[in-house]
């Protein structure tokens, strides 16, 4: 191949391979393939021609060297033929290029001018905008900047989501792929909220959202839009809501305060959360809230100071503060911190009824600048709304105590109170109210009370539904209540809705029933104290009884309206059995029922059954309709009987008996008036009777003291001549032994009889007369009784049984032994004489307390803790005439020489000396039980021995007997000097003086009478123990004188001797003083 045509070929290759590159670039400018297929046809014809100038091809595809040039020459031509048409074409498409060219820059020109456009209109938005380019920064517009604080060209390159949320708390979502409009109205790209924490300090909310864009390039559009102020409205709102929903839940602060805490944590930190009170009286600031986690204990009250909470309380301002900022307060002095150190505290006052009346703070211990406006805005409106939620609280708090106080007056009131409505329903009551109708709060409630059985009342209702206030006073028949007629008085008012229109009404209601029904008690009452204002007097100025209980009676009866009145006095002989003892009747002239009242008809039996109510005082009036079912037939049947009454008659504070007052044509009801006029009027009547009672009891006492004094004064002189009757009797007896005159000797006898029962009667009227005097000494009344016994046995006859009913053990009275004996002896003796045929005595002992029980049954005890003698007989009993007088001197019921009468007036009188108690019970036909009361002392027992009797002799000392009796002087004397005494006699104690002088130191004894002239035998021995210490004396006396006893107990180391008495007697009491 020639030179000339490789080259040609080289430069064809090298115009179709620029002609390529051409097709190529303008396929890249203009976008259509054809270029590119053309570019590549001629890139393939390029190396077409290339590969022709190499011989080596030639060789590769077998062709010969002459061929070779041939086809050499072929390409060349052709290739001239080509490089001419792409030349041709080179032209045309430069001229395509340089067109392209033109609009390339032409577009380019267009986007900048668009690029402006979209960057103006991005700074102009609002919200932040950023270009992504592979998730970083491409562009960020101005909003951007400010809303995160940091400068855009800071952020070019950087990670979205490592500048906005370096914490990774929240996840941005992918961008979405936006298409046609439609998809982008209804499925805009996902937005996630963003909690942003400013490098300048405070916290953001953005809302965040990605676009991605179409294209080639991997772009993505970013949105973000500060919604703090959304969120905070947002969030205000349901805190609010929360709060409120809260505040109606619960009732009390603290249980507010907590509910506040859960729901402000769900949008701010609030894990450090108090609420401080201010306690002006003190001074104090509390803490009714407290919640924190670096202290849980929440701190005492304590003074403001000048910590932070009284920094907010006293500017009313809200505070918030960072860690340094404390500390340069608190190194000026302005704060003084309390508690551990916080990095964030935030405090806004609570302001309550217009003044600062506490703070509501919360405080941060991890992280500064957790707080921020968004927070002090949020706090301060809750606290705004806290504020009035506790207002609320106070004020719903006032009204339940006034809601409280209003159903305590409703509940409690001593009035009926109702509401009604403005249709006339009933829609509220209190109980008093239901039970002044005698219905029930169920059944009023919701009545219509257009429908009232008792129509007087409605006309009233009405004028209040009209607005005006009523009033009602009359008679009112309940509809709902099984109650009769009730008297009211009340007073209407309506109640109005907020423009005055009545919509409603409340009424007060009193229950004046018993009022009215009192002016008709006090009217009957008055007519019964009106027949009573005068049967005292009656009573105690009659001299007849019976005539004055009758007087009172009839004008009772006639004044009280009843048919017939009874009076009743009611026995109790035993447990259990009663018996009535008619005292006085009146019946209304011309009743047609005759005979007694009707206790008596029934008998004590039935009566018995109400005698538990009447002996505690209780009255019993009833119509016999209410009865039981036997008591109302036997009361009709016998007594024909309607209503009765039965008044308790007390005499003395003791339960005496009844008086009954009884209605045979109506049936009655009494009233509380009536009653207590009845009631006095058996006061009035027990009175009377105690009055009478009194009046025996002090003509016996009277009589027994006069009884008393007549026997002490006679006594003296009596015994006196007893003494020289006896001694003289006695003194024959000695001289005549050797006489066998019989008929001398039995008269002796009889007039020593007679002496000695003369003398046993002035010792009954001296212990009657309670002149005896004693030697009492603790006992123990069981061993007393063992020791009498045997002898008691002996004055009784075979026919008779003792029986022993002993307490085991009892206390010990002090008394004197021969005393209790001669007690016993006397209670044999009657029950003996009370059984000629023979019988039971039972003699029993027991302690028991007298208390006001048995003082009511009996008048005459007296409390305290005794020991009780009982001696009861089978025989014939006696009758309550009788009974009445046993206790007097010489009353005896047995036949003349049987008895002196004495026996028993000495066991009174015994007893009474020693400060005990006598009570006689007795029926004909029951036999008779004394019972005998002995004061207990707490001393112990003295044991009772066997008195030995010392042997009647004499002796050779000399003795003084002064006795101002001739007779007795004789008589003694004799006694003495045949006993072998040397005897000195003087009629006074002025000359046993003298005698004693005389014989200065050599009398043994004086032998000495009490009551002398000129100087009785105290005076004398007073006397004489203080000149001769060692003089002894011994007594004499018919009637004792105060040198032997005090209070008639005998006194220490006196020794004395009752006249009369015998030889052997004095003998025995000599020789003791003297000593044996």
């Amino acid at each position: 191949m020639s030179t000339l045509a490789w080259i040609a070929s080289w430069i064809a290759a090298a115009a179709l391979v620029a002609a390529a590159v051409l097709s190529f670039f303008q396929t890249r400018i203009a976008g259509r393939k054809r270029w590119l297929g053309l570019g590549l046809l001629l890139l393939l014809a390029a190396v077409t021609v290339s590969l022709t100038t190499e011989s080596w091809f030639f060789r590769l595809v077998g062709l010969d060297s002459r061929r070779h040039e041939v086809v050499g020459s072929l390409v060349t031509l052709l290739a001239s033929v080509l490089v001419l048409v792409t030349l041709l074409a080179a032209s045309r498409l430069l001229r395509r290029m340089q067109e392209s060219l033109t609009a390339i820059r032409g577009l380019q020109e267009e986007s900048e001018r668009i690029r402006r456009r979209y960057e103006l209109v991005a700074e102009a938005v609002p919200d932040g905008l950023v270009i992504l380019e592979n998730g970083r920064i491409r562009y960020a517009n101005r909003a951007f900047s400010v809303i995160v604080g940091i400068d855009r060209r800071e952020v070019r390159g950087r990670v979205l989501a490592e500048v906005l949320d370096p914490s990774g708390r929240h996840s941005i979502p992918p961008p979405k792929a936006v298409g046609a409009a439609e998809d982008r109205a209804e499925n805009g790209p996902p937005a996630v909220d963003i909690l942003y924490r400013r490098p300048e300090g405070g916290q953001r909310w953005l809302e965040v959202r990605l676009i991605g864009t179409a294209g080639p390039e991997s772009l993505e559009v970013g949105l973000i839009r500060d919604v703090t102020e959304e969120r905070r409205i947002t969030n205000l709102r349901q805190v609010l809501y929360e709060m409120s929903v809260e505040a109606q839940r619960v009732q009390e602060p603290g249980e507010l305060f907590s509910a506040l805490q859960q729901v402000l944590g769900r949008v701010m930190d609030a894990r450090n959360l108090f609420v401080a009170l201010h306690d002006r009286d003190r001074d104090l600031l509390t803490f009714p809230f407290y919640r924190d986690q670096a202290e849980p204990r929440a701190p005492d009250p304590m003074p403001p100071g000048k910590t932070l909470t009284a920094q907010v309380l006293r500017s009313g301002k809200p505070l918030f503060l960072h860690s340094p900022e404390y500390w340069e307060l608190e190194e000026r002095g302005e704060v003084e911190l309390v508690g551990p150190d916080a990095k964030d505290w935030l405090g806004v006052p609570l302001v309550l009824h217009g003044k600062t009346a506490g703070v509501l703070a919360v405080q941060s211990y991890e992280a500064e600048n957790l707080f921020g406006e968004y927070e002090l805005s949020l706090l301060t409106t809750v606290a705004g709304h806290l504020a009035r939620l506790l207002e609320l609280k106070e004020a719903e708090r006032q009204v339940r105590e006034r809601e409280r106080h209003y159903r305590a007056i409703f509940d409690h009131s001593p009035a009926g109170i109702f509401h009604f409505d403005g249709s006339l329903t009933l829609t509220d009551c209190n109980e008093r109210l239901a039970a002044i109708l005698g219905s029930s709060r169920e059944r009023l409630v919701g009545l219509d009370m257009k429908q009232l059985r008792d129509r007087s009342i409605i006309p009233i209702l009405e004028r209040t539904m009209a607005g005006q206030e009523g009033s009602f006073e009359g008679w009112y028949e309940p509809t709902t209540g099984d109650r009769g007629r009730v008297w009211l008085v009340g007073r209407l008012a309506p109640i109005f809705d907020e423009e005055g229109r009545p919509v409603g009404g409340v009424a007060i209601v009193e229950d004046q029933t018993a009022t009215r029904l009192a002016e008709e008690e006090l009217r009957r009452r008055d007519s019964i104290i009106e027949a009573l204002s005068s049967v005292g007097q009656r009573f105690l100025s009659c001299e007849d009884p019976e005539e004055a209980v009758a007087r009172a009676l009839a004008k009772l009866g006639r004044s009280a309206q009843v048919d017939r009145i009874g009076i009743y006095q009611v026995i109790e002989p035993e447990p259990g059995r009663i018996e009535l003892l008619p005292i006085r009747a009146w019946s209304e002239e011309g009743f047609e029922h005759a005979g007694p009242p009707c206790p008596e008809r029934v008998g004590p039996e039935f009566v018995a059954r109400w005698v538990g109510h009447l002996r505690e005082g209780r009255v019993l009036t009833r119509p016999v309709g209410e009865l039981a079912s036997g008591e109302e037939e036997e009361l009709r049947a016998r007594c024909g009987l309607q209503s009765l009454a039965l008044i308790p008659v007390p005499v003395a504070d003791r339960w005496w008996g009844f008086m009954v007052f009884e209605d045979h044509r109506r049936v009655r009801q009494w009233f509380e008036t009536e009653i207590e006029a009845l009631r006095l009027a058996a006061a009035t009547l027990g009175a009377a009777i105690h009055h009478r009672e009194t009046e025996q009891r002090l003509r016996t006492v009277e009589k027994m003291e006069a009884i008393g004094q007549l026997t002490s004064g006679i006594a003296h002189d009596f015994n006196n001549l007893l003494m020289a009757i006896q001694g003289a009797v006695e003194q024959l007896h000695q001289r005549i032994e050797d006489v066998s005159d019989h008929a001398f000797r039995e008269n002796l006898e009889i007039i020593e009889a007679a002496s000695r029962r003369a003398a046993s009667m002035t010792r009954h009227l001296l212990a009657f007369s309670r002149r005896q005097v004693m030697e009492p000494r603790p006992l123990d009344l069981n061993e007393l009784l063992r020791h009498v016994l045997p002898t008691a046995r002996r004055i009784l006859p075979e026919n008779i049984e003792i029986r022993l009913d002993l307490a085991e053990s009892v206390g010990s009275i002090k008394a004197d032994p021969g005393q209790v004996e001669q007690i016993l002896m006397n209670l044999l003796v009657n029950s003996r004489d009370a059984m000629p045929a023979g019988g039971t005595i039972t003699i029993a002992t027991s302690d028991v307390i007298v208390d006001g029980e048995l003082i009511g049954e009996h008048p005459w005890a007296t409390a305290g803790a005794h020991v009780r003698l009982t001696v009861s007989d089978t025989g014939r009993g006696m009758d309550s005439e009788t009974l009445a007088h046993v206790f007097e001197p010489f009353f005896t019921t047995k036949g003349p020489g049987e008895g002196t009468g004495l026996g028993l007036s000495t066991v009174y009188g015994i007893v009474k000396q020693h400060g005990g108690m006598v009570h006689l019970s007795s029926e004909p036909g029951r036999g008779t039980t004394a019972e005998i009361y002995f004061p207990r002392v707490e001393a112990s027992p003295v044991p009772i021995a066997p008195a030995a009797r010392q042997p009647a002799e004499g002796g050779s000392e000399t003795i003084l007997l002064v006795e101002d009796d001739p007779g007795v002087r004789r008589v003694v004397r004799n006694l003495l000097s045949a006993l072998g005494y040397r005897i000195v006699t003087a009629e006074d104690g002025r000359r046993a003086l003298e005698l004693l002088e005389e014989r200065d130191g050599t009398v043994d004894l004086v032998v000495s009478d009490v009551v002398m002239p000129r100087m009785g035998g105290q005076e004398l021995a007073t006397a004489a123990v203080e000149r001769w210490p060692d003089l002894r004396f011994l007594f004499m006396t018919g009637y004792s004188g105060d040198a032997v006893h005090d209070g008639f107990v005998k006194k220490e180391g006196v020794s004395f001797l009752t006249k009369p008495f015998s030889r052997d007697d004095l003998a025995r009491a000599v020789r003791s003083v003297l000593g044996g």
